[in-house]
């Protein structure tokens, strides 16, 4: 198959609209494009970026709402959340969509290669293609799903259209997250974003998936932290969309994304546990 040499959005074999709008054919809830001089920049940061990539695509599945509801009723922890809304989402429902998108490049001529969670950043990636902000918590935030999405990045070798940056800014006058955690992980920052204890995170009974670094849907762990702190890898392998962090952002952005339920998400007291494993619920919080 003769590869072309795509220079513009309007020069190749297929126009941006329509690559974005086959990813959405394929199954892909949330796409977005980064290109120009953002993807230059973004090329000086992550050596794994193929040298003849022009652009990024990013591609994102939403995690569904009702997958968390086993553990906001604290009854159901694995057949829910951990299979409907983390390891199929990301080991099954994710690459798939991700597979016939960069099939369909490659019959389209170009060169598209799909990266690993293991060796990108894909948080940085979505908010550089214009699908959100990654919040003060560590959660990418995207104004149709909050932060109910998995994503992967393709690299594409052309210039494809540039999707503007947004910045809903969700977070501003809100610690939802910080103030859920009932392990203390998440405390203030020295700038906007909090810190977040990742050793601490690893430990955490309240949704949380952690220590299973061989799966790499963990490795899209909604944790930005900087690594220069020394955490341990064992924390960057945990899960948090689901625990108490991530529930209670969810609640906070009902009202502000584009997509809203008819009902309210939570609908009893808010039960946790503590670092022993003791539960507890809202009333005996002090």
């Amino acid at each position: 198959m003769k590869e072309h040499n795509q220079q513009s959005p309007q020069s190749g074999p297929g126009t941006t609209e329509l690559y974005k709008q086959k990813a959405r054919e394929f199954g892909a809830n949330l796409v977005g494009v980064v290109s120009g001089k953002r993807f230059r920049n973004l090329t000086e940061r992550f050596p794994q970026i193929p040298p003849e990539a022009k652009s990024a695509m990013v591609i994102g599945r939403r995690v569904m709402r009702g997958s968390l509801r086993g553990v906001e009723e604290g009854t159901n922890f694995k057949s829910t959340y951990e299979f409907f809304g983390c390891l199929w989402v990301e080991q099954q429902f994710l690459p798939r969509t991700v597979f016939k998108m960069v099939r369909y490049l490659e019959e389209d001529g170009l060169k598209a290669t799909p990266v690993s969670f293991e060796d990108i950043d894909v948080k940085v990636f979505a908010q550089a293609a214009g699908l959100g902000e990654i919040g003060r918590g560590g959660f990418f935030l995207s104004p149709e799903y909050g932060h109910r999405q998995r994503m992967a990045v393709i690299f594409i070798n052309a210039e494809l259209e540039s999707d503007p940056e947004i910045r809903p800014d969700f977070c501003k006058d809100c610690r939802a997250c910080l103030e859920a955690c009932p392990l203390g992980a998440i405390t203030e920052g020295s700038g906007y974003d909090f810190k977040v204890d990742l050793k601490t995170c690893a430990t955490c009974k309240n949704g949380a998936i952690p220590e299973v670094s061989e799966r790499t849907y963990l490795l899209a762990a909604q944790i930005h932290t900087s690594d220069k702190e020394g955490d341990s890898e064992i924390g960057k392998t945990t899960d948090r969309i689901a625990a108490s962090c991530g529930r209670a952002c969810m609640v906070a952005l009902e009202n502000k994304l584009d997509k809203k339920f008819r009902n309210k998400f939570r609908k009893r007291s808010i039960w946790w546990a503590d670092r022993y494993g003791d539960i507890h619920v809202e009333k005996e919080k002090k």
